[in-house]
């Protein structure tokens, strides 16, 4: 469930709620059936700046700001398959990790208390013809996530999930290409894809 709201002629916000439902069923020799799910609710602000050059090609810049909070979990926590998902390498659900932390996942955004910045960069690109096709020819967009779950009230201690990340797009008449690169700076560890 959403809303949009918008605030002057400038930005955008947008509240969201919505809740996850999953359902186990295992061996009846391993373990019972098992229903878990949880709330997560969103705030998103933004905004975006266009510019035209000439007549074919248009800039969009857009600064996003998300705030992520999940208030409620329902989970039976004496269930076995709760402790086989806690344990660092047996992560092959990613999707129904709650809370996603350091110490459980590194490859998607936190969402149990986290804030994400993100700034998205478009050249859109007018072709010629009689249709006059619009393509998207340019796709960048770099921020940050970062996970107040795991800040601790000493300072050697903090060690949040903390990402950056960079993604970009080029397509032309003839191929396209992307790339995602990831930085974790307290895992000192990186990663990235090309195609």
């Amino acid at each position: 469930i959403y809303y949009p709201f918008r605030l002057g002629n400038y930005f955008e916000l947008v509240p969201s709620v919505q809740y996850r439902s999953y359902f186990y069923s295992f061996d009846k020799n391993v373990a019972g059936p098992l229903s878990r799910g949880y709330l997560v609710a969103q705030t998103d602000l933004s905004t975006t700046i266009e510019r035209v050059y000439g007549e074919k090609v248009k800039h969009k810049f857009r600064p996003s700001i998300k705030y992520s909070n999940i208030p409620f979990v329902n989970q039976d926590t004496s269930h076995p398959f709760i402790d086989q998902i806690k344990v660092l390498g047996n992560q092959f659900d990613d999707s129904d990790i709650v809370p996603i932390t350091a110490q459980t996942q590194t490859y998607f955004v936190p969402l149990g208390n986290s804030l994400t910045y993100r700034l998205g960069n478009k050249f859109i690109v007018k072709e010629d013809g009689e249709a006059h096709d619009y393509r998207k020819a340019v796709d960048i967009t770099a921020g940050q996530s970062i996970n107040f779950i795991e800040l601790r009230d000493t300072p050697d201690d903090r060690q949040p999930l903390s990402r950056f990340f960079t993604a970009f797009m080029i397509d032309t008449k003839r191929f396209q290409s992307g790339g995602e690169y990831f930085y974790y700076p307290y895992q000192h560890a990186s990663t990235y894809s090309l195609s």
